[in-house]
């Protein structure tokens, strides 16, 4: 519920595929509007896999959030 995704405390990674299906682009959008706080990577040219579809895109905000 929109309740539950704005109740979550621990930081969150959002990596979204452009090529990914026609609606998790609206889940995308749904998560940033409901928290904002939210880093988001979007990437260009990938799909639902696309650390490994482009981990020249992923990786380095990937390690960057997970870096004390």
């Amino acid at each position: 519920s929109e309740a539950d995704v704005r109740g979550l405390a621990p930081p969150a990674l959002l990596v979204y595929g452009r090529e990914s299906a026609y609606f998790e682009s609206t889940l995308a959008a749904m998560l940033a509007h409901l928290r904002p706080d939210l880093t988001q990577v979007h990437v260009d040219d990938a799909g639902h896999n696309s650390h490994l579809e482009r981990p020249d895109v992923v990786g380095p905000p990937a390690a960057a959030f997970l870096s004390p």
